[in-house]
């Protein structure tokens, strides 16, 4: 079983083949070297996403780990008296399995992204694993980042925020 630098973690319902493919070649090029996947209770899991992620499946550079018991959009609640929703039991549930593959996959970095979000290393670093690995060098007890995140808009979205523009930009 081969080693990860970088392992990605994403969760998607109902995507297309084109945005798996973009999400995938951004991510190859900043240096992610593993891809665990989860398909979230996909209405239709088109022929086109299983003909995209096949020589990917083979080749192990993506690891599709399998349902949860309950889908991210199911709102109800498992436990009332916890205020636990089903929402939040299949993301920990996900999160849980992509963890253990990463950790059975040797990953050194393991990042957690939606679909819509892309990771990007600033200018000075030519990879997310560069960038990782010089922060890890300042701080050798580092487990963990926090990373600026910057929300893109629709054009009606980016008219509402004109008038407060530091609601663009948000850190995590």
């Amino acid at each position: 079983m081969s080693h990860a630098a970088l392992a990605a973690c994403m969760s998607f319902r109902d995507a297309s083949a084109g945005q798996l493919q973009e999400w995938l070649s951004v991510h190859t090029l900043v240096g992610v070297d593993l891809f665990i996947l989860h398909d979230d209770h996909s209405r239709h899991f088109t022929d086109d996403v299983a003909h995209l992620l096949a020589p990917h499946l083979n080749h192990g550079t993506v690891v599709m780990v399998p349902p949860t018991s309950y889908p991210f959009f199911d709102a109800t609640f498992v436990s009332p008296q916890l205020n636990l929703s089903a929402k939040f039991v299949g993301q920990i549930e996900f999160l849980t399995r992509c963890v253990e593959t990463a950790v059975a996959r040797s990953a050194a970095w393991l990042i957690n992204l939606d679909l819509d979000e892309v990771a990007l290393p600033q200018p000075v670093h030519s990879s997310l694993v560069q960038a990782l690995e010089a922060a890890a060098r300042e701080s050798p007890s580092l487990c963990c980042l926090s990373v600026r995140r910057h929300n893109f808009y629709t054009t009606d979205e980016v008219r509402e925020l004109t008038a407060a523009p530091e609601a663009i930009e948000t850190t995590v």
